[in-house]
């Protein structure tokens, strides 16, 4: 399926969109990882939530770079967590690559987990976050 048709598929929006492949690819972990929260959460058993669990990891961190027709594994990405401000203390994952939502009508800015937002603007948008919470 990677080798044949997500691969091709994403190389050929990325040169039709002109967006790095890099960024497409992290927007499919994006996606990968929430449905794997949600399968997790559906999961009858502690060995359904570790397959899954196993699963994700050899795909994104395991799976040869073959698979991807790439030198390395597209969906390998650095985790790098925030505070989520929603639940002081507890960590989020930052978004592996920006979605771009910044840049569409209506939009308030860059998501708070984007990747390309600066520490000052992180914490600017986690203030509004925290009021909008409160209120």
């Amino acid at each position: 399926m990677f080798t044949s048709t997500v691969t091709p598929l994403l190389d050929c929006i990325s040169d039709q969109v002109q967006i790095r492949p890099r960024e497409l690819w992290g927007q499919l972990l994006n996606g990968l990882e929430y449905g794997k929260t949600i399968a997790i959460q559906l999961a009858e058993t502690a060995d359904e939530r570790q397959a899954i669990n196993d699963d994700f990891h050899w795909l994104t961190k395991q799976a040869s770079h073959d698979l991807f027709n790439s030198l390395k594994n597209r969906l390998d990405f650095p985790l790098k967590e925030i505070e989520n401000p929603s639940v002081p203390g507890q960590m989020q994952r930052m978004k592996a690559t920006c979605c771009l939502y910044y840049q569409t009508e209506g939009s308030k800015g860059k998501c708070y987990t984007c990747p390309r937002m600066s520490v000052k603007e992180r914490e600017i948008r986690k203030k509004e976050i925290v009021a909008e919470v409160t209120q």
